[in-house]
């Protein structure tokens, strides 16, 4: 039997979440670990902009993800951030937050409704046995003798994804040279970003896991919502062909291919506006976000707030999309401020 059939989550200490904050901040601004204690301002005295940052919170996410239930630090959270002690901090508390989540879960969920992920796919499928398959992960398969994970699938959905979003790209940026193409696929076409649609999806409750794998919080590691996702692809490919697997990969990706596509801060009005937030030295914006509906068809209402005032709300299918649109209405009226401003002097 496979040994991730045993695992469990592994406790990570303070200290060892602080070692891996200095370790990679050490690196990347080329800085002595003397200079990163906890008080040090990540902007204003290590000089640590937001990509940065975003960086930093990549690679955490993805050291420990493997060592422990999975973490993810959002935007907002990287906005809050102002000193080391900050993010080590941020790390111990989701961290605990998860560990504790994952001690008093219920038995494991299983594959629930496939009608439900159905309809959260927007896919129908004929050969519901496929989803089964693209949703068994290999410790799953270990502990119930079934003869097939979704390795296979997954190994087919990484090469009709990256074809799907080569083909779209190629098409609809035709002034793009074969360089910034293979930027806009790669910054689209990884695991962190499979793993946000799979879990914007549900995909990680309807998974099959192993009783070990998932009481060390399985249905969150990145590592297998980003191959579930894959696997998922594979079986609409043959279910139903080419055109609906690609149909199925646009309706996930379409808006971060855009983004992607535009360059850094070109459809991200979230950072346009921090940006022209700072101009008018009205702080950081701030967001609240609610949901409504089923978990399968949840709709997201977001309200951004600058220097404290209510500046722009938006909606979307996802926590990422509604910010981005209330980050546009705000972007906009702020620009006419902007405008003011500039005509006074």
């Amino acid at each position: 039997m496979p040994a991730e059939t045993h695992s469990r989550r592994v406790p990570v200490t303070r200290d060892e979440v602080r070692d891996l904050v200095v370790q990679r901040l050490a690196e990347v601004l080329a800085l002595d670990d003397g200079a990163l204690h906890d008080s040090a301002d990540l902007r204003d005295d290590l000089g640590a902009g937001d990509l940065m940052l975003l960086d930093l919170a990549t690679f955490i996410e993805a050291e420990l993800g493997e060592r422990t239930v999975a973490l993810r630090i959002d935007d907002e959270d990287l906005v809050d951030l102002v000193t080391v002690g900050d993010v080590v901090e941020c790390v111990v508390a989701q961290l605990d937050g998860a560990g504790a989540a994952s001690e008093g879960a219920d038995a494991p969920a299983g594959l629930e409704d496939i009608d439900a992920l159905s309809a959260a796919l927007g896919v129908t499928f004929n050969d519901r046995s496929l989803v089964k398959r693209s949703l068994s992960h290999r410790s799953w398969c270990a502990e119930n003798g079934a003869p097939s994970s979704n390795e296979r699938l997954e190994f087919l959905g990484d090469s009709v994804l990256g074809l799907a979003v080569t083909n779209h790209v190629f098409r609809s940026f035709p002034g793009l040279p074969e360089g910034q193409l293979s930027e806009v696929r790669a910054g689209v076409v990884n695991a962190r970003v499979l793993a946000e649609v799979a879990s914007e999806l549900g995909l990680g409750r309807h998974l099959l896991l192993g009783k070990g794998e998932d009481a060390a919080g399985g249905r969150e590691k990145q590592s297998i919502l980003a191959d579930a996702l894959e696997a998922v692809i594979a079986a609409v490919f043959l279910d139903s062909g080419f055109a609906a697997a690609e149909a199925f990969v646009l309706r996930c990706l379409g808006g971060r291919i855009d983004d992607a596509a535009a360059g850094p801060g070109g459809r991200d009005y979230k950072t346009r506006l921090q940006e022209r937030a700072a101009r008018l030295q009205l702080g950081r914006p701030r967001y609240a976000v609610r949901d409504e509906g089923p978990d399968h068809a949840k709709s997201f209402f977001a309200t951004v707030y600058v220097d404290g005032v209510l500046s722009g709300q938006g909606e979307g299918r996802s926590k990422k999309e509604a910010e981005q649109a209330a980050a546009w209405v705000a972007y906009r009226d702020l620009g006419e401020q902007e405008d003011d401003d500039a005509g006074a002097t």
